[in-house]
């Protein structure tokens, strides 16, 4: 169960790696 809580949090990260001049579109995908 601990593994299917990483999962979900991983996308969260690289969203903050993309730079804030990156469409808010992009992180809304991502979201």
């Amino acid at each position: 169960m601990t593994t299917t809580t990483t999962k979900p949090f991983s996308p969260p990260i690289r969203v903050s790696s993309i730079p804030d001049d990156s469409p808010p579109s992009k992180k809304d995908l991502f979201a």
